[in-house]
């Protein structure tokens, strides 16, 4: 039953990964693979479409690994692209051979004068160029067709092998020994990293350590001026474009725009300073191949990530600048929010950068386990803690009975989200315990990941509606037209607009579960075509 369960959950929660470049398998022949040597008139129909059989037979028969369903997913992908191309010039080259017909003119009919030789012949060539360019736009776009039916097809093989990885049963953290064995080794992890820059100096030559010194004062005069251009611009930015201390309540586009240029301004001095490090260090020879150059590196990187994170958080929530927030939350929620997101960010990096720094460092199994299983259980506390903050109303003095009333019943509804919550983080902290940390990192990384796709729908929601809104009311002071057609009009653009947004929100988040796209679309044909033909019967 665990087995069962766990395969069932896995399949409910899959998704695809990236996909990178590789190899193309030898199934494929290298004459197609070069997209230069390939034009709508040396294309082979029969030829790629062998090609197209040889790579289902392989995906059906032979359960290739990822790294060969990957190299037939690039090769789709440049064929997709170069057929789109091939169309395009065929269509072009098509719409010249239909001008020479028409400039020729119709053919005389029976009865009629016969036309000369030599334009009897100009408009056979072209009848039959005409045909040709047809033919060969019918054969890539089946050719196109086939490419999307083998990507759903690499897609589900791909998922297939997701599932197996997902569900594959990992070492136990509370196993004894292997308890144990990280803990011993946290130590000697932690040790390293610690003394990295004194072995990295103590392996310098005395002539690069004298070099070193020597150019610390131009890294710390160079630092300085970063710093100053950046507390420039930084000020240039909120002088102009930040927020504007005003009385009027600003439109939510405005409070988008205003989001965008302080997010920019507060991140200037990190990124000025953080970049300017990691150009440092990417154009030193003997730091980038160090230790020391490895954890210095994610660090920074880390760093700038929780920075810019961090700015853009500020800004959408406007914990101390409630007229240009972009949810309608009181000052005190976002405040709260504000800084248990920022304690969270600061909680994910620092793991996440220690996650990427024992991957070089090749850390035993045991360790490598023990990092997995705290990050889950740091996303496992993320969850619960922003799940508090977020369903968690401050309390108001002096409320009337009624008022308190409607208090209780909220608190209610608040109450069991956050226990709902609760025990979904931790249910899935405990399947990263007792063995099985792939699946729950795959969870928790989806579930976040949804939340920020949920939050994104509501603003561009809110912008639409903002941008729609006053596009009306131009036109209708422009051209004098009733008032009331404002709120009718407003009501329709919403009604439209709104159902659009929520497929493709929907989509997104299906998509990002693992839900094939291909399906959703063959889904939506379905019912497009049965509502049709209900209509039609009618």
């Amino acid at each position: 039953m665990k087995k069962i369960f766990l395969y069932f959950l896995a399949f409910s929660l899959l998704t695809s990964t990236p996909l990178q470049a590789n190899s193309t398998s030898s199934l494929v022949d290298e004459n197609i693979l070069n997209q230069e040597t390939i034009t709508e008139e040396t294309f082979e129909y029969d030829k790629i479409s062998q090609t197209f059989i040889s790579i289902e037979n392989s995906i059906k028969n032979n359960t290739p690994d990822k790294e060969t369903l990957d190299s037939y997913q690039t090769f789709l992908n440049q064929k997709d692209v170069l057929f789109d191309n091939i169309i395009k010039n065929i269509e072009k080259n098509a719409k010249y051979a239909q001008d020479a017909l028409t400039a020729l003119g119709e053919a005389p009919k029976e009865g009629e004068a016969p036309e000369d030789e030599s334009i009897k012949q100009m408009r056979e060539k072209y009848t039959a160029l005409m045909q040709s360019y047809k033919n060969k736009q019918i054969e890539a776009n089946l050719l196109k067709t086939e490419i999307d039916r083998l990507t759903s097809l690499i897609t589900e093989s791909r998922n297939k092998l997701l599932i197996g990885n997902l569900v594959a049963e990992q070492n136990t953290l509370i196993n004894k020994n292997n308890l144990l064995g990280a803990f011993g080794d946290v130590g000697s992890f932690f040790w390293r990293i610690a003394i990295s820059p004194i072995n990295w100096y103590n392996n310098l030559s005395p002539t690069e350590q004298q070099q070193y010194k020597h150019n610390m004062w131009y890294i710390v005069l160079v630092l300085i001026f970063v710093l100053s251009l950046g507390i420039f611009i930084r000020n240039l930015i909120i002088t102009r474009f930040g927020y504007r201390h005003t009385d009027e309540q600003p439109r939510y586009g405005q409070k988008i725009a205003v989001a965008i240029a302080t997010s920019i301004a507060y991140g200037v001095i990190p990124c000025l300073i953080i970049g300017g490090c990691l150009l440092w260090q990417i154009t030193n020879t003997s730091l980038r191949s160090s230790d020391f150059g490895v954890v210095l590196a994610s660090g920074l990187y880390y760093a700038l990530y929780i920075t810019l994170i961090r700015a853009i958080i500020r800004v959408i929530l406007a914990p101390w600048n409630g007229k240009w927030r972009l949810f309608n939350i009181s000052d005190e929620k976002a405040e709260r929010i504000f800084n248990a997101s920022t304690l969270s960010i600061v909680l994910l990096g620092i793991t996440s950068c220690i996650i990427n720094i024992s991957k070089y460092f090749e850390v035993s199994s045991e360790l490598k386990l023990l990092l997995e299983v705290s990050t889950d259980a740091i996303k496992a506390f993320v969850i619960i803690l922003l799940t508090s903050r977020i369903f968690t109303e401050p309390k108001v003095k002096d409320e009337s009975p009624d008022d308190q009333e409607q208090e209780d019943d909220d608190i209610s509804t608040s109450m069991r989200i956050k226990l709902f919550m609760s025990l979904f983080a931790f249910s899935i902290f405990l399947t990263s315990l007792f063995g099985y940390p792939g699946l729950a990192t795959f969870i928790f990384n989806r579930f976040f990941l949804s939340v920020l796709l949920l939050g994104g729908f509501i603003i561009l929601r809110k912008f639409i509606s903002d941008l729609l809104r006053r596009s009306i009311v131009f036109w209708i002071s422009t051209f004098k037209l009733r008032r009331k057609l404002l709120s009718k009009a407003d009501f329709t653009m919403s009604l439209l607009i709104t159902p659009i947004l929520v497929m493709i929100f929907l989509y997104s988040l299906l998509r990002l579960w693992g839900v094939p796209g291909t399906f959703m679309l063959h889904g939506l044909k379905k019912l497009v075509f049965r509502v049709k033909s209900s209509c039609t019967s009618m």
